[in-house]
């Protein structure tokens, strides 16, 4: 089909404005990871300007792991593949062996690039700025000839390295833990003034961050999943969004909006499970059964709904649809549950997902009638508690 297009000059622009489109949803679902491997490659870079290799190669070589499937994925999307990321990263977990032997040379040629090239790139750390071996309180331990910032970028960097094997994995602090404490027992890190070093739940609990403190504190997010039935909950009536009036508890002033009991309550983006089926429902040409693709096959601009196909642009751009509605939900059991539970929902857990125009989305909405309670029960817990 994507052949047929090619020798169709109409086909060309769809086609163009098809890899735009898997352009922009491969950003929109990855841009917060490629700029947490943006940052963690330079800060590498600017380690191995003062000559600290060793940890440096570790974090470059964790972070092309992570690297290296997001871009296949996205030349993949470009051709109409999926599952490639996932298959590239099990690759490179059965090749590190052959890697590892050619790292050091690898690394040692990138610093001595790097080295000759960093006065004109002001990488940080080059010379003597400040938090630099020789900055002002930067002291390290005995014997390391490092400072507290450079013990720290070691263990964060050796910490990445040893959870590489957990990504896109879901798992519990307990399973953690002990990779994290191997690191912080073996040489040279044992010598170091290590104070912390454990895994933490970013603040929407969906992924792991390594946090490390010796007198400096860093955070390093991973992309190891968070196994959410291990967080415990608080007491009774415990929200700090909640205020008690005429002996009722209910959500304070300033919460009683829908940005809050929806927007905030639910979330406004989808996990990457949802994001893939919806990709996958609009990239698959429609035969008949919902389930299995909604494109038009003369036209993969447009999706079928309901026995008729849509344009997915504009207003009828394609939605995703949750029946029962949110606002349903939130009256019967969101109003006194926690985070993960509503967001769970809202990302079909229990429920069955379709795709509608975004006009008829809305209408349905409006037309439903329902208005959001502001009054919650005793479990009930917002964002971020």
């Amino acid at each position: 089909m994507r052949l047929v297009a090619l020798c169709n000059p109409v086909g060309d622009v769809i086609e163009a404005l098809l890899a735009a489109y898997n352009a922009i949803q491969f950003l929109a679902d990855n841009l917060r990871h490629i700029g947490q491997l943006v940052e963690t490659l330079s800060g590498a870079l600017g380690r191995i300007a003062r000559g600290d290799t060793g940890p440096a190669g570790d974090t470059i070589y964790a972070s092309l792991k992570q690297a290296v499937p997001l871009l296949l994925d996205f030349v993949a999307k470009q051709v109409g593949l999926t599952g490639v990321g996932a298959a590239i990263g099990q690759a490179l977990a059965r090749v590190k062996a052959f890697i590892a032997g050619i790292e050091a040379k690898v690394v040692g040629l990138i610093a001595a690039e790097v080295k000759r090239l960093a006065p004109l790139l002001h990488l940080p750390g080059h010379g003597s700025s400040p938090g630099g071996p020789h900055a002002p309180g930067a002291s390290g331990a005995p014997g390391t000839g490092l400072s507290l910032q450079q013990q720290l970028d070691h263990v964060m960097a050796a910490a990445l390295h040893a959870l590489a094997k957990y990504s896109g994995k879901r798992e519990r602090a307990s399973d953690l833990q002990p990779v994290l404490d191997n690191v912080k027992q073996s040489t040279p890190y044992n010598g170091y003034k290590i104070q912390a070093l454990k895994p933490v739940a970013d603040p929407d609990k969906e992924h792991w961050d390594i946090y490390g403190e010796i007198n400096p504190r860093a955070s390093r997010r991973t992309f190891i999943l968070v196994d959410r039935s291990t967080i415990q909950p608080a007491g009774p009536y415990s929200s700090r969004y909640t205020v008690v009036e005429n002996g009722k508890h209910m959500l304070k002033p300033e919460y009683r909006i829908k940005a809050f009991t929806r927007d905030a309550c639910y979330g406004k983006s989808y996990r990457d499970d949802i994001n893939q089926w919806k990709r996958r429902l609009l990239n698959t040409d429609y035969t008949g059964d919902p389930t299995m693709g909604l494109r038009n096959p003369q036209n993969h601009n447009q999706y079928w709904h309901n026995g008729q196909y849509y344009t997915n642009a504009g207003t009828t751009i394609a939605t995703i649809d949750h029946q029962p509605m949110i606002v349903q939900h939130w009256n019967t059991t969101g109003h006194n549950t926690n985070q993960d539970t509503r967001r769970d929902y809202f990302n079909g857990h229990g429920i069955t997902l379709t795709i509608v125009p975004l006009t008829l989305n809305s209408a349905d909405g409006a037309s439903a009638g329902h208005e959001y309670t502001y009054e919650v029960g005793p479990n009930f817990r917002g964002p971020r508690e």
